[in-house]
């Protein structure tokens, strides 16, 4: 912390101040009496001249107070401050019938759920939404800081709650539309898939062209391998389980994360699911804005302090002397 004054060239006259009052006492040293308007009554003792000198003595302190308050003194810190920079993130998640493969027990679809959980709590200075697609797609939440009302909002997700089906071009779109007013120089989807694209308006290769154009990355995920899986009979988990053959279209995936920039990952069981989120999330690191801040204290406020308490000690010592020495 450094003291400097607004005025600083307004300090000579303190040591003014000072070479006069020293030659007041020496010319009153030369005479050998302290010069009063009436002096009988302050000759009679040399405590009495102590006291006489100590109030010319605060009439010079309270000058050089005002003098200083005059100059502005202030006090000003510098201070090294890093901002972080937020990422936007939206989380695309397929929900179809799919998803409540047994390969990953209980299904694919709790696992990717908790698994997403856990790399938004690790994301807690990002700003983070949540996309649900089936055979349509969903906001189920937009950008948020909070990430316990996002985690809740997750815990509740259940397959079927959609047609099935699964259109992964309209779970870019939705993604797409939640970012539409982001300002954040780092935009990111992170798709989820287990599937191949047979429902939708819109192809997946088109909005990841559209993504592209608003400089949003997208990361694929394909979860679950291409083969046979048990999954219930009715896309919302009830009935048997019956074998059906899954294909997970990789080539799509891959070429969505090509065009804008990102990477597809291949998550075929829940240990490279759990290894897929901490790579991107390593990979999508916060930056950091290093700025200097610094703090100005002004002290003439302090100074007018002194001052009052300076005039009120020497207004104590006349009426004391006046009632010694009427």
């Amino acid at each position: 912390m450094n003291f400097y004054f607004k005025y600083p060239d307004l300090l000579f006259l303190i040591p003014v101040a000072w070479i006069l009052y020293l030659l007041f006492f020496w010319n009153i040293a030369k005479k050998g009496a302290v010069v009063f308007p009436s002096t009988s009554p302050y000759c009679k003792n040399n405590r009495l001249n102590f006291k006489i000198l100590v109030l010319h003595l605060l009439r010079v302190l309270l000058i050089t107070f005002i003098i200083l308050i005059i100059a502005e003194p202030f006090s000003k810190e510098t201070q090294i401050e890093k901002k972080i920079i937020s990422n936007d993130i939206v989380l695309v998640i397929d929900i179809s019938g799919s998803m409540l493969a047994t390969d990953f027990p209980p299904n694919r679809l709790k696992v990717a759920i908790e698994k997403a959980s856990k790399f938004i709590e690790q994301r807690k200075q990002d700003r983070i939404g949540v996309v649900l697609y089936s055979a349509e797609s969903f906001l189920l939440c937009p950008l948020t800081i909070s990430t316990s009302y996002l985690i809740f909002q997750l815990q509740k997700v259940k397959s079927g709650i959609l047609q099935d089906g699964t259109a992964i071009g309209m779970g870019i779109a939705s993604a797409i539309n939640a970012l539409e007013n982001s300002k954040s120089e780092s935009k990111i989807i992170i798709l989820l898939s287990d599937g191949v694209n047979n429902s939708g308006l819109i192809t997946p290769i088109k909005s990841a062209e559209i993504a592209k154009e608003r400089n949003i990355k997208i990361h694929t995920v394909g979860i679950g391998a291409t083969g046979k899986a048990f999954v219930p009979r009715y896309a919302d988990g009830s009935g048997e389980l019956i074998a059906v053959d899954i294909h997970l279209d990789e080539k799509t995936l891959k070429e969505i994360a090509q065009i804008t920039g990102g990477l597809y990952f291949n998550s075929e069981n829940e240990i490279k699911l759990v290894e897929t989120y901490n790579k991107i999330s390593s990979l999508e690191k916060n930056d950091y804005i290093t700025f200097q801040k610094i703090e100005y204290t002004e002290y003439k406020y302090y100074l007018y302090l002194f001052c009052f308490l300076l005039i009120f000690i020497e207004l104590l010592l006349r009426v004391w002397l006046i009632k010694i020495y009427p």
